[in-house]
């Protein structure tokens, strides 16, 4: 059985599984990190048996003919008697070892239970693996904590509970209360002067002037935009200029200013109409290009 266990092993290192004819196969398994007891396994490969691949694929039949140098008819021979005297030598409830592969015991029903070896050492993956142990954890006894109180403190601690409590409750309401009722005969009877409130003149005016903001308009000064074209010291040259300005069909006349004496062709009440007449006069006519608007007050009541 020696030749047997050494080619399944060789199979099972370079392959996942390994077919043994008549017996059953052995199939490679990844197994991760494990804890047995204070034991730590790192991540490892077990072999697992599964009775049911039973039938040849000729690897380890091919590899036994390499080994010994036989034909590979022979080889199949000499698996099945190998085979056969292992099954033999199993009995119920013995152990029998398969190499470094793991061992077999047939159960009361003659079923083949397999129990692996761990970490067998053919397999590559399983080199230097070993079981570690996990470090013991020291037991941390609980200590008793003993607090000590004196009597003058268990007397401030009541204390003051029961100054807390006697805040919490609801202040006591007295429902009888006593009403009093008022003696009006005592009062005395005082007799004020009569006042009398006369309307003043001057009051009476303002109002009226606000009441009728008319009249305001009609006091105030009026002002007039007058259309400029000339100016002279003299007024003997003015009154030429003017005369001229007539007799060409303009409502010409002589404005004092300071000392001067301004010329006017035309008057407006409004600002921005005598502003737009001046543009136009400026734009069409090279004899006024320099006019200008003087504003003029004259006070006038109607």
């Amino acid at each position: 059985m020696e030749l047997i266990f050494k080619n399944i092993e060789k199979l099972l290192a370079a392959n996942d599984h390994a077919i043994v004819p008549g017996l059953g196969g052995f199939v490679i398994r990844q197994q991760p990190t494990q804890v047995e007891g204070n034991n730590m396994l790192p991540p490892h490969v077990m072999i697992s048996f599964n009775p049911l691949m039973n039938q040849e694929d000729g690897l380890l039949a091919l590899e036994i003919s390499r080994t010994k140098g036989i034909s590979y008819r022979k080889a199949t021979e000499l698996i099945n008697n190998k085979v056969r005297e292992f099954r033999n030598k199993l009995h119920i409830g013995k152990s029998l070892e398969f190499g470094r592969i793991g061992t077999f015991t047939m159960d009361e029903n003659r079923n083949l239970i397999f129990n692996p070896s761990f970490c067998p050492p053919f397999i590559p993956f399983n080199l230097g693996l070993q079981k570690l142990p996990l470090p013991k954890q020291e037991k941390h006894h609980s200590k008793e904590i003993v607090i000590r109180i004196t009597r003058d403190q268990v007397m401030k601690y009541v204390a003051v509970l029961l100054a807390v409590f006697s805040l919490l409750l609801p202040p006591k309401v007295n429902k009888t209360t006593d009403v009093v009722q008022a003696d009006f005969s005592k009062l005395v009877l005082v007799n004020l002067p009569e006042i009398t409130i006369e309307p003043d003149a001057d009051a009476d005016i303002s109002f009226n002037e606000q009441a009728h903001p008319d009249n305001q308009s009609q006091i105030k000064a009026s002002h007039t935009y007058k259309i400029i074209v000339a100016a002279f010291y003299t007024k003997e040259k003015a009154q030429m200029v003017c005369n001229d300005l007539i007799k060409r069909n303009y409502p010409a006349e002589i404005v004092p200013r300071d000392n001067l004496n301004t010329i006017s062709i035309r008057s407006f009440n409004d600002f921005s109409t005598a502003i737009s007449f001046m543009e136009d006069l400026r734009m069409y006519s090279d004899e006024f290009s320099d006019a200008w608007v003087m504003r003029t007050a004259s006070s006038s009541k109607n």
